[in-house]
């Protein structure tokens, strides 16, 4: 009887401890990420690296606002949102470690751009069209914060969100140097609406530049491939850097909500009733993509043709002269890509200045972009 009885309680005693050491597995579940804890029930806690919904008083923000202020007025979804001013005095940027080291990791907000003339008759100036630098991964050091190059492969590097006042875009700086890329020119996010902003950041096996982004706004996809990031597989997307910062004298300011961090795609927020309804780029319109921009050497201009027309791409100057035709022939629906290196059609150099990128299907204009040529 002694026996069984010590082998009843022996028993008991591990069932409890299994039931403990399961509640205590259950409970960091759901506590792993950092943030607010009350998540919409869309997320997914075993995917969450970091949730920040401004709902909540202990937010993530404390100690680091500066002059941005957290408002109730116009949250996209709940009942506040971060409203954001961008002066000397308001420009910040801080780190937060992320509960795991990653290759691979998706980030959304949501943006929303106010008093959109004052950033349209700022970004008609070309010399104050800076980006507008804002959330991001970063892997290793601070060290490449500025873009910074540095001899150390496996040191450190960044991989953060922008718009180039109108245009959604992607900054890189690593020890390669700084990468910058307008991602799409045919969405504009300055139009005063809230917008749904996210992206992927994969880092790419050490000696191949098979690294990517891929960035989508209101449901519209770009990508950003064949990207050398890192010099060696230790260094990982370790930190969520909280940064906006222009070197312009923007007046206008903007807000953020329902910042989410994920190993897995997060998708636009379920049940939000002040969010804009998504607007996507039909397959059925022509598209005009140019990077960098501004440029010195050489510039990628590609485009989409949705069907079979006589497609002509050409460069003109300010007063409409043609400097030059890159594309006259028939085409196809689909994507191309050339480059210009700022030569006229006698393959001279052109002076420095503004220039348009013309897209023509069929003799008529369809898509036109401004180029600033510097040297």
């Amino acid at each position: 009887m002694i026996s069984i009885d010590f082998f009843y309680r022996d028993s008991m005693d591990r069932l409890y401890y299994l039931l403990i050491s399961f509640l205590f597995s259950l409970s960091a579940l759901f506590s792993a990420w950092i943030g607010d804890p009350d998540l919409p029930p869309h997320l997914n806690p075993a995917d969450l690296l970091l949730y920040e919904s401004f709902e909540k008083d202990d937010h993530l923000f404390i100690g680091e606002l500066n002059q941005s202020v957290i408002i109730d007025t116009d949250a996209a979804v709940g009942k506040r949102c971060l409203w954001h001013h961008n002066s000397d005095a308001g420009k910040y940027s801080f780190y937060v470690k992320l509960p795991e080291s990653l290759d691979s990791a998706y980030a959304r907000y949501l943006i929303k751009v106010l008093e959109p003339q004052k950033w349209q008759d700022a970004g008609a100036n070309p010399y104050y069209g800076e980006h507008y630098k804002m959330m991001g991964f970063v892997g290793g050091s601070q060290d490449c914060k500025g873009g910074t190059p540095v001899s150390d492969s496996c040191l450190c590097f960044e991989m953060r969100s922008r718009f180039n006042n109108p245009w959604i875009g992607w900054r890189s700086e690593n020890y390669y140097g700084i990468l910058s890329e307008n991602l799409d020119q045919t969405i504009n996010i300055v139009d005063g609406k809230w917008h749904v902003w996210e992206y992927l950041v994969k880092l790419n096996d050490p000696g191949q530049a098979n690294g990517y982004v891929k960035l989508w706004v209101d449901g519209h996809e770009t990508f950003w491939p064949n990207l050398q990031i890192r010099g060696c597989s230790a260094l990982k997307m370790d930190q969520w850097w909280f940064t906006y910062w222009s070197n312009d004298n923007w007046l206008a300011p903007l807000e953020i909500d329902d910042i989410i961090a994920s190993k897995t795609k997060i998708g636009p927020p379920t049940g939000s009733l002040n969010l804009a309804p998504q607007e996507r780029i039909p397959d059925t319109a022509p598209r005009l993509w140019i990077s960098p921009n501004p440029f010195q050497t050489q510039i990628k201009i590609s485009v989409f043709i949705p069907y079979s027309a006589v497609v002509q791409l050409a460069i003109d100057d300010l007063a409409g002269r043609r400097i030059r035709t890159i594309m006259n022939r028939t085409a196809r629906s689909g994507e191309s890509t050339c480059f210009w290196n700022a030569e006229n059609g006698l393959s001279q150099q052109i002076p420095a200045g503004i220039y348009f990128a013309r897209l023509m299907m069929d003799g008529t204009v369809v898509k036109e972009l401004k180029i600033l040529f510097l040297k």
